[in-house]
């Protein structure tokens, strides 16, 4: 089974909740690795930690892989963006939404409930996602 991996799930190695660290790391430790996600997850969870070193130490740990270059889906992002202006929908999910389409047998491995329990792709599709513990 394919698994995308969206910053918040990237952060719950990282997390005060232990229960979030024990969904993250139940992952890390039995599922096939690496994840797909893309370089704006990795860079914005590096960010959020205050550490900017994260995103090219967790590529080349092999953990993840960035299967997304925002220069190439540049038209499907920003119809995303558009598409939910009013949910303020950032570059990192739109990165997700559209690595969901890529990979429609994937499962989105997200924090963020709120959002991705809304979004869909531009066919209509509700997203698989895991949305790990509250």
């Amino acid at each position: 089974m394919k698994l995308i991996a969206d910053t918040g799930f990237i952060l719950a190695r990282w997390s005060k909740s232990q229960a979030r660290r024990a969904w993250a790391v139940r992952y890390l430790e039995n599922a096939e690795l690496p994840f797909l996600t893309a370089e704006a997850n990795l860079l914005e969870a590096g960010w959020r930690l205050g550490r900017p070193e994260l995103a090219p130490r967790l590529l080349k740990d092999g953990d993840y892989i960035s299967k997304l270059a925002i220069s190439e889906h540049a038209g499907e992002l920003l119809w995303l963006v558009n598409k939910y202006a009013d949910r303020e929908m950032d570059i990192a999910d739109t990165c997700i939404v559209r690595l969901a389409e890529l990979n429609p047998d994937a499962t989105i491995l997200t924090t963020d409930k709120a959002d991705f329990s809304v979004y869909r792709t531009r066919a209509g599709a509700k997203l698989r996602c895991d949305f790990g513990p509250d």
